[in-house]
């Protein structure tokens, strides 16, 4: 696939099409490397993206250290402390 290169602003740029974003998972930020002879362009994607669905997703009760940890017992988990 040709793209043309055009001005914006004091720079240049070329126009993406919608499927190529699509197809590399582009979103907002990519990050741009100069290899021999050409230019990668590869996606950037947030920190930590996808840990809130997936800490909504685990099942502590399924979770095997989460069984053994809640299998001790401790006295002074029953009495009320006293400060």
């Amino acid at each position: 696939m040709h793209s043309e290169i055009r001005r914006v602003g004091n720079s240049k740029g070329i126009i993406l099409p919608k499927a190529i974003l699509e197809q590399c998972n582009f979103e907002e930020t990519v990050d741009l490397k100069v290899i021999e002879g050409g230019l990668m362009i590869t996606p950037v994607h947030k920190k930590r993206a996808g840990w809130e669905q997936a800490f909504r997703n685990a099942e502590p009760e399924n979770d095997v250290l989460t069984q053994e940890w809640q299998s001790f017992s401790n006295e002074t988990d029953e009495e009320e402390w006293v400060w």
